[in-house]
């Protein structure tokens, strides 16, 4: 029951992540129990065939003909998808299994993949053959047993696997075929599972227990499934909250910028047409600038701007120059005389105007 309960929870998890361009394999790709070829994976290679499965090809050879659709064996057979990790699953004291995750690329080989889901609803699909290089095989009891260092090849899905129905396909799931009816199919994939030679017939009672389990891994994938896609809604809407309050302080900061520099600019002398359209035409150029180019412009409008002389001339000045212009005669400076003289000018005046008073 293990084997079956941990493979079909990852399978039905990983419907939550399916990318649309990916169908997500689940399979067996060995144990160790010999195969039908006499060759067997000792369980103590597990460890180095798992970790080094990632990145590995899923490969198999699609036969599309005008009589049939089927596939083949090893011989010719292509990448269709990439191994992204095995787990190790322990079924009894003396059976262990190596169980596979796989991407298979739908855009690439989409009758390759759409024929393994068709063959996969109908409880038809066919099983894995491993690919491992190894550097050496013994033999013991007319068995063939891999040794020495061993890494993972391949996996690739043949019409006759040397392991039979032990190395079976146990779920499929993409976006577009919703991981296919997996009740439906339920009962054959236990019975290819643990109808195996040495291996136990399920009971009824079993089957039904495990029907009751993938009920409720689907609930509980539907209800995360729901939980995501509000989290997601809620993470939208915080980043366009969030983008719009940048743009606010962007504009801010920018309107600040704009402001400064027109300051600089009617304080150096210059002032903005009073016409609204050529004003705002003059700040888009001004704000357009960086602070750098914006002060070489200003220093350089300075730098042209005419020279000025705002001496102020005084009273006398400006009279003798208006009489000048007037009769073209150029009056000398008259100096103003002290106050003591003023007073005796003012005393010689008054006696010639009254020339029989006394004082």
């Amino acid at each position: 029951m293990s084997t079956i309960k941990i493979t079909l929870e990852r399978a039905i998890a990983s419907m939550e992540k399916v990318n649309p361009y990916q169908t997500l394999a689940t399979f067996i790709f060995a144990d160790d129990l010999p195969n039908g070829n006499n060759q067997g994976l000792p369980f103590e290679k597990f460890e180095t065939i798992a970790r080094t499965s990632v990145g590995m090809p899923v490969k198999i050879r699609f036969i599309d003909s005008f009589v049939r659709e089927d596939i083949g064996d090893h011989e010719n057979s292509i990448p269709i998808g990439v191994i992204q990790g095995m787990e190790i699953v322990t079924i009894s004291d003396n059976h262990h299994q190596l169980v596979a995750t796989a991407a298979l690329w739908n855009e690439e080989f989409p009758r390759e993949v759409a024929w393994l889901q068709d063959k996969f609803d109908k409880g038809e699909a066919p099983g894995v053959s491993y690919e491992i290089n190894y550097e050496r095989d013994r033999e013991v009891d007319n068995v063939r047993w891999i040794d020495g260092d061993a890494y993972t090849g391949a996996a690739t899905f043949v019409k006759t696997p040397a392991y039979g129905s032990r190395t079976a396909l146990l779920a499929l799931a993409s976006e577009a075929s919703h991981g296919g009816d997996l009740e439906a199919g339920i009962t054959a994939l236990a019975q290819k599972i643990y109808d195996t030679k040495g291996g136990n017939q399920m009971e009824e009672k079993e089957l039904e227990d495990l029907k009751e389990q993938v009920t409720n891994l689907k609930a509980e994938a539907s209800s995360k499934q729901s939980a995501i896609e509000e989290l997601t809604a809620a993470k939208t809407q915080l980043e366009d909250a969030l983008k719009a309050k940048d743009e606010e302080i962007e504009s801010l900061k920018s309107a600040a910028v704009l402001d400064t520099r027109v300051r600089k600019y009617t304080e150096a002398g210059f002032s903005l047409d009073k016409d609204e359209e050529k004003a705002l035409r003059k700040k888009n150029v001004i704000a357009s600038y960086t602070d750098e180019q914006f002060e070489d412009y200003l220093q350089e409008l300075v730098a042209l701007k005419p020279k000025q002389d705002t001496s102020t001339p005084s009273a006398a000045s400006t009279l003798q120059a208006m009489a000048s212009l007037n009769s073209g005669v150029v009056f000398p400076r008259v100096d103003v005389p002290a106050e003591e003289t003023v007073t005796s000018l003012k005393q010689g005046l008054r006696g010639l105007a009254r020339p029989n008073s006394i004082d």
